[in-house]
């Protein structure tokens, strides 16, 4: 519990205050005595939690078992960047849901090398010009055009849709692009590599 604690004060560096109470007069204390602290306040978070393998007398009941990352990991939802209209006719008018959400897609997203399914995949449309906002792009009416629309593709976009139900981010795609150029690797074994992603949809990264 200590080395934890120790390991814990090293993480939060500066922001170790916070786990202080005004009372317990934090800058007054040694090294030893902070993380004394931190192990005893550790301790306390075990047990609320029940994740405390010892009863009142100290015996050990059951080890622990494996925590899934998978039980605390972060939602992920696509959406667009901008929060309100970018066109200057608009002056900065809210952008609204542009599908019902019934309709919304859930599409294979890969994020710093790992893969999330079940994304949500948001569009936001401005009710007064019309223009549809993308998590990679933004659409709208093209002047002289009777029903045509302009892309307007992002260069600060986060995500990047590669396929019909596929996003990637710009570490995934740097990665294909570079292994690709740089060190002749083909399509065909970054897809052989990642297993669930169709090679079709990976090709269209390249």
């Amino acid at each position: 519990m200590k080395a934890l604690a120790r390991a814990l004060e090293e993480k939060l560096d500066k922001n170790v205050d916070r786990l202080f109470k005004k009372s317990e007069q934090k800058p007054k204390l040694n090294v030893n005595q902070v993380q004394n602290t931190i192990g005893i306040k550790l301790d306390s978070l075990s047990k609320l939690l029940k994740l405390y393998p010892y009863d009142t007398h100290g015996q050990l009941q059951q080890p622990l078992k494996p925590l899934s990352e998978k039980e605390v990991e972060a939602v992920h939802v696509i959406c667009p960047a901008s929060m309100e209209c970018q066109t200057i006719t608009c002056s900065h008018h809210s952008i609204l849901l542009e599908t019902r959400d019934r309709d919304v897609p859930e599409v294979t997203l890969i994020k710093n090398m790992k893969i999330y399914n079940r994304v949500h995949v948001l569009s936001g449309k401005c009710p007064t010009c019309g223009t549809v906002y993308y998590g990679d792009h933004e659409s709208s009416q093209q002047n002289g055009m009777e029903g045509g629309r302009s892309k307007f593709y992002l260069n600060f976009a986060k995500y990047l849709k590669v396929g019909q139900s596929l996003w990637v981010d710009r570490i995934f795609s740097g990665a294909v692009i570079n292994g690709t150029y740089s060190f002749h690797a083909s399509s065909a074994s970054f897809a052989e590599f990642f297993g669930m992603i169709p090679f079709g949809q990976l090709r269209k990264i390249i």
